[in-house]
């Protein structure tokens, strides 16, 4: 739960620095309702305290739930499990179905990932978070997660709070708990991080309102799993290279994390599998809750991801991707190419280097500044989650394809973080979930966006008026490009590092994603306010 702190995000906010792999995204620490030890069973059922109400978990409330967690871990006979260990020897017994458990052995069905922001870029073991699965009983490896967070490279224990997710296949949503001080905590479903609609900023970053009360709403924006670096080449997660220290910690909790060892690929697959199966749900569910928050994710901000610039480890980018300047519906693979000596100069001019909490440098094992992450030019992109929505949304023929082109249009250089596209939405139409079809949500914006000077009202409305201009958006997309791989390179690149500054600075003063300072680089732009945009026909930021 990242501020939810499950790397898938099952992961904690900045001021627990050790926060979860999952997410390896983090929940945040709230004050319990209820703390103390809660070994008690009462007919065999763990004690548990309902974050979203602040006490105890109603008997009946518990037994309604049907994901792996609750019904295998809190509810089974055998045992209140009060960490990792104890929940591993629980499961080994209540978790057995396809799975031949031999106790002297590893548990069957477990995979461990691991993350770390400082130990690649040290070079040397550091501190990691694990992300752990249990796919017995033919699951997928979405429907029951484990992240630990804390874990040191020389530690001889695990942690022992943890936080937990499960997939409860009939409703179609993630439950979201934690095993800390010395209590079992329910945080709530998928529906319930959303049910209660968001705030946005100005610019158009959204995080739910329920992360008032349960705090893994705050990193788990659209409910669903969350793995920040969700794309190829995964930084800080082991694929394309191995973090120094975590074969050793799989080596040593063996009887705990399993035997094999995944890694962010493995996490890309699960994450994008589970949430495309609670996107299905997220639909169906927003569309009771009205147009604009069923098309929130298109017109604004909700999930993110974190990106590179290089695919291969400690290289200098050659290249700029096409998906840095406009949402990849508006074009095909393709990027600006740049000098790798103008980008060696440029980021040391800028003071670029990777910093820790305190704000120190980085240096590794051979006490040299770390520069940038071990794959270069990481920075903020539109996640996932939110892209696989917008998908849906076409499949299931709410809008099409034509419309969501006249949104991304708006505001294109900003594929994330548009408050003006943001903004637009107001102006959707009230509509039933019955009423809601690609020519009535249309028709609906026309009407509501008649006369309107809001910034780009005028724009999305002589777009909706023309059903066929997809193919004109991408042109506009296609000639951007086409300016920027037209400018000095030098000139270019200069502009596209203070922009990453501007998305790098965004993202941190707006969601408790980026929890650790490590994950991305710093340098001169940090804690500065930039306001301008690229233009479009010159590729220039005004």
């Amino acid at each position: 739960m990242y501020t939810s702190r499950f790397p898938v995000s099952l992961s904690r906010p900045a001021a627990v620095l050790s926060a979860l792999a999952l997410a390896l995204a983090a929940c945040e620490q709230a004050p319990s309702a209820e703390a103390g030890d809660d070994q008690q069973l009462i007919a065999g059922v763990c004690k548990v305290n309902d974050e979203l109400t602040k006490k105890a978990m109603t008997a009946t409330k518990l037994k309604a739930l049907k994901d792996p967690v609750a019904e295998l871990v809190l509810k089974a006979a055998g045992g209140c499990p009060v960490n990792l260990d104890e929940i591993t020897s629980k499961l080994r017994k209540t978790d057995a179905v396809n799975c031949k458990d031999d106790p002297a052995q590893p548990p069957a069905g477990t995979a461990t990932r691991f993350v770390s922001e400082r130990s690649q870029a040290l070079k040397q073991a550091d501190s990691y978070r694990l992300v752990i699965s249990r796919t017995c009983n033919s699951r997928s490896n979405h429907e029951l997660l484990m992240s630990v967070f804390g874990v040191g490279a020389d530690v001889q224990k695990l942690p022992t709070d943890l936080e937990m997710i499960g997939f409860d296949k009939t409703a179609g949503v993630f439950n979201y708990y934690a095993r800390e001080n010395n209590a079992w905590r329910f945080f709530g479903s998928s529906i319930d991080l959303i049910a209660d609609g968001y705030t946005c900023n100005s610019v158009g970053s959204c995080v739910p309102k329920a992360a008032s009360k349960t705090r893994c709403a705050g990193c788990h924006l659209g409910g669903g799993l969350i793995i920040k670096e969700f794309d190829s080449p995964w930084v800080h997660w082991e694929h394309f290279t191995d973090t120094p220290g975590a074969k050793e910690l799989m080596d040593r909790f063996k009887m705990t994390l399993g035997a094999q060892k995944d890694d962010g690929a493995g996490l890309e697959s699960t994450v994008r599998n589970g949430n495309r199966l609670w996107n299905e749900k997220r639909v169906d569910f927003l569309k009771t809750k009205g147009t604009q928050e069923l098309l929130r994710p298109l017109f604004c901000t909700v999930d993110l991801n974190l990106q590179s610039m290089t695919s291969s480890t400690n290289s200098v980018p050659s290249s700029v991707r096409n998906d840095f300047f406009f949402d990849p519906r508006l074009g095909g693979f393709d990027s600006v190419s740049i000098d790798s000596a103008d980008y060696t100069a440029l980021t040391s001019a800028n003071g670029q280097a990777v910093k820790d909490s305190s704000g120190s440098p980085l240096k590794d094992k051979d006490g040299k500044v770390v520069t940038d992450t071990i794959f270069a030019w990481t920075y903020p992109e539109r996640g996932q989650a939110d892209r696989d929505y917008v998908d849906q949304l076409v499949n299931k023929k709410l809008v099409d394809d034509d419309f969501v082109g006249d949104v991304l249009r708006i505001d294109m250089g900003r594929p994330i973080f548009s408050g003006q596209r943001c903004n637009l939405l107001k102006f959707a139409p009230v509509l039933t979930a019955a009423q809601m079809t690609p020519a009535a949500i249309r028709d609906g914006f026309k009407k509501n966006l008649a006369g309107k000077t809001d910034p780009g009202a005028a724009q999305l409305l002589a777009a909706l008026g023309d059903t066929a201009d997809l193919s004109k958006h991408k042109e506009v997309a296609t000639k951007f490009l086409a300016a920027c791989k037209a400018r000095p390179r030098k000139d270019f690149l200069n502009d596209a590092l203070a922009w990453s500054g501007t998305l790098r600075n965004t993202i941190r003063s707006s969601v408790g994603l980026i929890e650790f300072a490590e994950s991305m680089a710093s340098d001169k732009f940090d804690g500065k306010t930039d306001n301008r945009n690229w233009d479009l026909a010159t590729c220039t930021l005004k």
